[in-house]
């Protein structure tokens, strides 16, 4: 892997890859679930061999776009991923039993990475994405915050990342992420900023002495930026700056709490495209097709642009780039991909330009 930074990393969330059922996949994902806790060997079973033929399939299309970190494909619903295993195995409320929370993606990719290690010499460097606290708290209770119950999220959360560490010749876990997209954007009631900041320690004070891997804290917005700078054990932030060029945070402020900043550089808000392109005048009906959607991807030229940008603005404190978060809403596999290597290709443009 390349030493160069900033290092180019994905956030989670794919599409369901062509023709799956995301009902059917839903259900061998909790069967694969129930089956790994349980120490079975779930790859006898032949729906659940399926299930993660999908996964690995998913993740080689994530592979082939030459990302530096890649994040396993998260195809199952960010909250009900961590809140179902907490209700079904909670040893009081909100508290999961710390062998219970599995990120059963890091599990069952690990014959994918030996096979890979294999064919390649190249060991897999794997982002894995957690949810947080506070964005598990609001799927499940709403915005009224009770510190005590929080914590024990944070906890909950905590247990999943300790097991989600791989440090073996075949893969290794780069990066961790703690995905609270609604800090920022979303008013909490009942709790204050520092009661915030205390629920987001509590969860990320599982990283101190884990191993050599970088923890992220995934924020949409950075207007709450001073909570992610009090995190003790917080290595990097991560907005979303191409959607919204305003989105960013002062270097010095970065370097006064000696942390770091992932920077999306390619727009994913498939939504807000789409519409933009149909106020120009374009039909809507132009991306109900493959090719309309592949014809709103950002250009590598604008890519390239906003790359610079961010390396204007951050300068050494630029340690992630990649694109925002937002892929599981596009239509297709291809076109996630589409996004991936385009967003590559342009990075590693810019660096030979150097």
């Amino acid at each position: 892997m390349s030493n160069i930074y900033p290092l180019i990393d994905d956030v989670g969330g794919f599409p369901f890859p062509d023709f799956v059922s995301p009902d059917i996949f839903n259900n061998l994902y909790w069967q694969a679930y129930r089956g790994i806790i349980r120490l079975f060997d779930v790859r006898q079973n032949r729906g659940i061999k399926n299930l993660i033929y999908q996964l690995e399939e998913s993740f080689q299309k994530k592979i082939d776009a030459r990302l530096e970190i890649t994040a396993y494909p998260q195809l199952v619903d960010m909250c009900a991923q961590f809140l179902k295993p907490i209700d079904d195995y909670e040893k009081e409320p909100f508290l999961i039993e710390p062998s219970k929370a599995k990120v059963i993606e890091v599990e069952l990719l690990k014959d994918f990475a030996i096979n890979y290690f294999e064919e390649t010499g190249s060991k897999v460097k794997l982002k894995v994405c957690v949810t947080g606290p506070l964005e598990l708290y609001q799927r499940k209770m709403g915005f009224a915050v009770y510190k005590d119950m929080a914590i024990n999220l944070a906890k909950s959360a905590g247990e999943f990342v300790k097991n989600s560490i791989v440090n073996e010749k075949y893969m290794e876990t780069a990066v961790i992420s703690v995905d609270e997209p609604s800090i920022g954007l979303v008013d909490f009631t009942q709790i204050n900023r520092d009661d915030i900041t205390d629920i987001l320690n509590q969860c990320f004070r599982v990283f101190d002495n884990m191993g050599n891997f970088d923890s992220q804290i995934h924020l949409h917005s950075l207007n709450a930026y001073d909570i992610a700078l009090n995190i003790e054990s917080l290595d990097v932030l991560t907005c979303e700056y191409a959607s919204d060029q305003k989105n960013t945070i002062p270097r010095r402020e970065l370097e006064k709490s000696d942390k770091f900043i992932r920077v999306g550089v390619s727009r994913t808000n498939i939504d807000s495209m789409i519409s933009e392109k149909i106020d120009m005048g374009h039909n809507p009906r132009d991306f109900e097709t493959e090719k309309g959607i592949l014809s709103i991807i950002d250009s590598p030229e604008r890519i390239q642009k906003r790359y610079k940008e961010a390396i204007s603005l951050y300068g050494d404190r630029l340690k992630y780039v990649g694109p925002d978060c937002g892929l599981k809403s596009w239509n297709s596999q291809r076109v996630a991909f589409e996004v991936l290597d385009r967003t590559v290709k342009a990075i590693k443009a810019v660096r030979q330009q150097k």
